[in-house]
C-alpha cells in the first residue's frame, strides 16, 4: 500500500502538467489554423482579411476571430475560436514579436496574395507567443512565427 501511495505522489505532478502542456499545444493549433484560414480566405476570394486576436480576462482565455473586407467593412468569416481555458496571448513588448494588453484587440492582416501584412515593418518574421495566463512569467509558452512574403505560420515550443 505505501509503495502505491509513494508512486501516486510521484505521477501526480508530471500527469497535470501532461494536461497543461496539452492545452498549449491545442492553443497553438489552433491559432496556426486560424491563421492559416485567413491567409486562404484573402488568396481564394482576392480579398483582404485579418486575424483579430485578444485576450478576454473574464473567461481566462485567448480568443481569435477571421475578418475579411467586404464593401469597406470588415465582416466576420466563421465562429470566434477560444484558445484553452488559462491559455492566452503575450502582453509583453519585445521586437519583433506582436503583443496584446489585458483587454486589448490586435490584428494581423493578410492581402490577396497570401502575405502578411502588420504593423511591425522592419522583420521578415512576426512572432506570437502563447502564454499561461495565471502562470506568468513562469509558465510555459508556445511561439507561433508567420513569415511576411509568405503569410505561412510555424510553431515553435
Amino acid at each position: 500500500m505505501a509503495l502505491v501511495l509513494i508512486l501516486l505522489v510521484i505521477a501526480l505532478p508530471a500527469t497535470l502538467d501532461w494536461g497543461r502542456g496539452a492545452g498549449m499545444r491545442t492553443s497553438a493549433a489552433n491559432l496556426r489554423s486560424s491563421l492559416g484560414v485567413a491567409r486562404r480566405w484573402a488568396v481564394s476570394h482576392n480579398a483582404r482579411t485579418r486575424l483579430v486576436c485578444g485576450n478576454d480576462m473574464s473567461a481566462n482565455r485567448g480568443y481569435c476571430v477571421v475578418r475579411s473586407l467586404v464593401n469597406s467593412n470588415w465582416a466576420r468569416i466563421g465562429n470566434t475560436n477560444y484558445l484553452a481555458k488559462g491559455i492566452g496571448l503575450s502582453t509583453t513588448n519585445q521586437a519583433g514579436y506582436i503583443y496584446f494588453g489585458t483587454n486589448d484587440v490586435g490584428h494581423i492582416g493578410f492581402g490577396t496574395d497570401g502575405s502578411c501584412v502588420a504593423e511591425i515593418t522592419n522583420r521578415q518574421t512576426l512572432n506570437i507567443v502563447l502564454v499561461e495566463l495565471d502562470r506568468l512569467p513562469d509558465g510555459l509558452k508556445s511561439t507561433i512565427t508567420v513569415y511576411r512574403t509568405t503569410g505561412y505560420a510555424k510553431a515553435l515550443e
